[in-house]
């Protein structure tokens, strides 16, 4: 469930979308478009002090079919006193 930030910072990113579609646009466009406004227009909505967004927008047949692609952080960079936390893995599909 979002908090009512999160969801504020979340439509940002729709209406720029919204705001951008178009024939002829291309995702990677679309995509940056809407991070754009999440971290420019998000940053403090409520107490958000960092704001990122990561917008993936398939286009096609081809890429709709493997919409769902993670992105992988790795944890095990930075502070050598945390214990890095195991990657989420989706099951089934």
């Amino acid at each position: 469930m979002l908090l009512p930030a999160e969801h504020s910072i979340s439509c940002l990113g729709l209406q720029a979308f919204a705001d951008a579609v178009d024939v002829g646009r291309i995702g990677v466009e679309l995509a940056a478009l809407m991070e754009h406004a999440i971290m420019l227009k998000g940053t403090g909505v409520g107490a958000a002090v960092r704001v990122r967004g990561y917008a993936q927008v398939a286009a096609g047949a081809k890429e709709c079919a493997v919409a769902y692609r993670p992105n992988e952080i790795s944890t095990t960079c930075g502070s050598k006193t945390r214990r890095p936390r195991p990657a989420r893995t989706r099951r089934g599909c």
